[in-house]
């Protein structure tokens, strides 16, 4: 019997508390592959619930850089960064040493264990340096196959100047973008590699529908995300600190600006009453979104490729304030919710707030909006299968 093998690089998954949207696809990816190694960047915290009994391979732990191979293979490398139309720099020559490294050791695990190289798939779930590993595996064995997806701030040098952004198109299989927006990014910028780059969207389950309580006497808005300048939580908070309604405000996260944002708060009208959560479980946030009442979802990150938190607002059918940037007009539209334009100022944001709590959305029909394409099942089972198997 032939045996399916995939070796998946993470950021930190299973590990702590990041990348809880990847929960999901990971259970469908057992269900197509005999064995799974899981190769996490950085591991950090403990093992999460219901994943407690996966083969890790720690290659912070493992993997010995050798200097002297660096300068063995000096010319080697000189080359292959060339290729990538990349600086010969010291940095540089570290980072393919490294990942070159990375390969062997991989390359010399699937000799020791007697898999076939036809069997053996080689996942990036980002496209950053693990990236750049799986398409050295692919350089060196062709038989394997290597693939990486592309979410934000791993595609857009705006906001991360990427490396061998080149090298990991030219070795890899395929990239696959969350957002037809990263898709064009890469293509427009890379012409060249235009058929293997392709958008296969993330998805979320169906956990139920947002339930509409009568006899409110106020309007509940969520937000969900860290507390930090990227995510804008203190412009949300300025906004809403000038609506007339009655308003009841629930933050679920924490970060660096969380004393700040219970400052600013404290001077609210009485209209307005906040409760700031802190880091709450994925779990208990949908618990809450199928449990209470909400009228509105914000988020003003002025960077965002498609959030997860506004893919699980509209399961639930709940409607959406955000800034039109990225790929966010692929997921919100006149159905769901309203975009703002970037430049809007907070009193144009607290007019928009307002209009929206006064507007009837159907949450059945954001509900099926949401199904038709960000619906997790169809969206990974279709990304395994023309991807990853």
């Amino acid at each position: 019997m032939n045996r399916k093998i995939l070796f998946l690089f993470t950021n930190s998954f299973p590990y702590g508390n990041g990348e809880q949207y990847l929960n999901d696809e990971f259970k469908l990816l057992q269900q197509n592959f005999n064995d799974i190694y899981l190769l996490p960047v950085n591991i950090i915290g403990e093992k999460r619930t219901g994943f407690e009994n996966l083969k890790i391979i720690d290659l912070n732990e493992k993997l010995i850089v050798s200097k002297t191979k660096m300068m063995f293979n000096f010319f080697n490398y000189y080359n292959i960064i060339k290729q990538g139309s990349g600086s010969v720099s010291l940095e540089n020559l570290k980072s393919i040493h490294h990942a070159w490294s990375a390969s062997e050791f991989i390359l010399d695990f699937i000799l020791r264990n007697k898999i076939d190289f036809q069997n053996v798939t080689v996942y990036s779930y980002w496209f950053f340096h693990s990236a750049l590993i799986a398409g050295f595996l692919k350089k060196r064995v062709p038989l394997i196959k290597a693939v990486s997806r592309a979410h934000m701030g791993d595609v857009y040098d705006e906001i991360i100047p990427m490396k061998f952004t080149k090298l990991k198109l030219k070795y890899l299989d395929s990239v696959i973008t969350i957002s037809d927006h990263a898709r064009n990014y890469l293509t427009d910028k890379f012409p060249d590699f235009t058929e293997k780059v392709s958008c296969s969207r993330l998805g979320v389950l169906d956990r139920g529908i947002n339930p509409t309580i009568k006899g409110h006497s106020c309007f509940t808005i969520v937000t969900c995300s860290s507390v930090t300048k990227r995510k804008r939580i203190e412009e949300i908070a300025e906004a809403i600190g000038q609506l007339k309604n009655n308003v009841k405000w629930i933050h679920f996260g924490d970060g660096n600006q969380m004393q700040s944002l219970k400052s600013t708060v404290k001077s609210f009208p009485n209209n307005i009453k906040v409760i700031l959560m802190g880091w709450v479980p994925n779990n208990d946030v949908l618990e809450f979104y199928k449990k209470n009442t909400i009228n509105l979802f914000i988020n003003l990150s002025f960077q965002e490729g498609i959030p997860v938190s506004i893919m699980e607002a509209i399961s639930f059918g709940v409607p959406i304030l955000a800034f039109d940037v990225y790929g966010l007009k692929e997921i919100v539209n006149d159905v769901n919710g309203v975009l703002l334009p970037v430049d809007s100022k907070s009193s144009d944001i607290t007019m928009s707030i307002s209009k929206i709590l006064n507007v009837s959305y159907s949450k059945e029909e954001i509900k099926q909006n949401w199904k038709e394409n960000y619906f997790a099942p169809k969206n990974y089972s279709s990304f395994i299968e023309n991807y990853i198997t």
